[in-house]
């Protein structure tokens, strides 16, 4: 979009210094810092879930004083649009001051699709993360939803709009041949047992996402880097990934 509008990117915690590392050079599009839920761990990567939640819930108490400094921002800028990627606190400045909303995302599939062919457990854990989506509160005015798979969508619902997965150019561009390295993304909370079961499967692998580390065994340890895991993610044999949409939909492509 940026050879025919302004673009003005809002992030916070990781996102903003990548984000910035992209595009502060460039200078046709500004990054702002925006404060934004963050999910809290201990030394032993363990997500502390009472300190998830008091962070959320003070975001969630101080939300009109966090929107009194983002209102001058749209008073000022006047943009036609806001796209958001389930971003609720700037959602909620544009309706106040009548801008419209695109949500461009993933997690609106649990508002939007029909799951009802999912087992019955699956379809109960989806509506009550439907509820938490809902409680968001983006509200758009339209919606486009990325995943790798397009059901049919339910009553109300018929013009959303569902796309792909996003695709960088880095990973249209590459030529993915048969190699015989496994690519492997994990979590930061993934247990220890994990990596030990990887371990034993006696073939080459090469893990995401836990950061640099000694090798072990047969597995190797990268920091995260783009063009590295799009190489490593054209060239192997398969994927074994505690992975959310994206790499799924990266690995079909």
């Amino acid at each position: 979009l940026r050879d025919r509008h302004r673009i003005v990117l809002y992030t916070s915690h990781d996102a903003l210094a990548f984000l910035r590392g992209l595009y502060d050079a460039s200078g046709d599009v500004e990054v702002r810092e925006i404060e934004g839920l963050k999910f809290h761990y201990n030394d032993g990567n363990r997500l502390q879930l009472k300190q998830t939640v008091a962070h959320g819930l003070s975001l969630w108490w101080r939300q009109k004083a966090v929107l009194a400094t983002l209102e001058p921002d749209f008073v000022r800028d006047r943009p036609d649009l806001l796209v958001s990627d389930f971003e609720p606190l700037l959602s909620r400045v544009a309706h106040r001051l009548g801008v419209p909303v695109l949500s461009l995302d993933h997690q609106h599939f649990l508002v939007a699709y029909d799951l009802s062919i999912l087992p019955l457990n699956l379809r109960t854990y989806a509506l009550a993360m439907r509820r938490f989506v809902q409680a968001f509160n983006i509200r758009p005015q339209r919606m486009v939803v990325s995943a790798f798979y397009k059901p049919h969508l339910r009553r109300g619902y018929e013009n959303v709009v569902q796309v792909g997965p996003l695709l960088r150019p880095a990973v249209r561009a590459m030529q993915p041949t048969r190699g015989l390295h496994v690519l492997s993304y994990l979590r930061r909370t993934t247990p220890p047992a994990v990596v030990e079961m990887l371990s034993s499967l006696g073939m080459p692998m090469r893990v995401y996402g836990l950061g640099a580390r000694p090798k072990h065994g047969l597995l190797e340890f990268f920091p995260i880097d783009e063009h590295t895991f799009v190489e490593n993610l054209a060239s192997c044999d398969c994927v074994i990934a505690a992975a959310g949409n994206q790499l799924l939909g990266e690995s079909l492509h």
